[in-house]
């Protein structure tokens, strides 16, 4: 056998074994996504790729950012019900803060999942409101 034929027998070893392991890696991104996590936050762990890592393979691979879109979907919801959970738990000393920590989490649903979240009371996109 040439040395080509096993360098070649070897390449594809390598990328099956590649593509197996990115694959399991954006299960791993969706699950941590779909739990309310910000891909940036994901991205920052030590074991996880790079966030342009993770941009290039969206780009490349429609399912990769399918897949991506609907685990951030899920995570906006779990992001949802944190809000009622935060503003249920508020009592009287804490309501400034919790207040902000609602605010500041219907602003990100409003970027990430504007069709969803994006419209407040007023019409306007983007436009949130929080009284509690």
């Amino acid at each position: 056998m040439s040395a080509n034929c096993e360098q070649d027998k070897w390449n594809a070893i390598s990328s099956v074994s590649a593509h197996y392991q990115r694959d399991q890696t954006v299960d791993a991104i969706c699950d941590l996504l779909a739990q309310g996590m910000s891909l940036v936050s994901i991205c920052r762990k030590p074991e996880m790729p790079s966030l342009a890592a993770v941009a290039n393979w969206q780009r490349a691979n429609p399912e990769i950012a399918r897949q991506l879109w609907e685990a951030r979907a899920q995570g906006c919801d779990v992001i949802a019900e944190d809000c009622l959970r935060i503003a249920d738990e508020a009592t009287p000393v804490d309501v400034q803060v919790a207040r902000l920590r609602v605010a500041t989490r219907l602003r990100l649903l409003a970027a990430w999942s504007p069709q969803q979240y994006g419209k407040g009371e007023s019409g306007e996109k983007g436009a949130v409101q929080v009284f509690i």
